[in-house]
């Protein structure tokens, strides 16, 4: 808890392994955290996980990490990277990322109740070929209007109740 973590190729490495990891400055590494392997179901709570010159988060091969409380912001490319792995994603503030604030490939995350806006080209990109369903309800996506909401996803994503609002 309360540490600085900066200047790394990867801030934080988890493998197999599920620590608790809150309330740290995750910035300016070239990836923040990488959390890979079945095993490793990690929380990762009220951190600021930002301006990474690749990806804030990245969640890889059977990871299930718990993210909830943390700010995701200004990541030169995505805010949370998903790729064969069921992440929950609630209650952040994904913002500013320069390619998009979540990809998934192959993932079934959970995404509820987050702020997720004003990333670059989408806020939810799903890649995933075979058409895994990423759920994605009662979030913000920066408006209540649904046609910038839909011009802000992409791919199989179940995004049917979206929030008024801020969370």
């Amino acid at each position: 808890e309360y540490a600085q973590i900066r200047g790394a190729i990867t801030g934080i490495t988890l493998l197999s392994s599920s620590p608790r990891i809150s309330r740290n400055d995750i910035s300016k590494n070239d990836t923040g955290l990488s959390i890979s392997d079945p095993f490793s179901a990690p929380d990762i709570k009220n951190n600021v996980i930002s301006e990474n010159r690749l990806t804030g988060v990245m969640v890889l091969a059977g990871g299930s990490p718990v993210l909830e409380g943390n700010e995701i912001k200004y990541n030169s490319n995505e805010g949370i990277a998903s790729e064969n792995s069921s992440p929950v994603i609630s209650h952040n503030t994904i913002s500013n990322n320069g390619n998009c604030g979540i990809k998934s490939f192959l993932s079934s995350p959970k995404v509820i109740e987050n702020n997720i806006h004003d990333n670059g080209k989408f806020e939810l990109y799903n890649s995933d070929p075979k058409g895994e369903l990423v759920t994605a309800n009662n979030n913000w996506w920066g408006s209540s209007d649904i046609s910038e909401i839909v011009s802000g996803i992409s791919g199989k994503v179940d995004y049917g109740t979206s929030l008024d609002g801020p969370y």
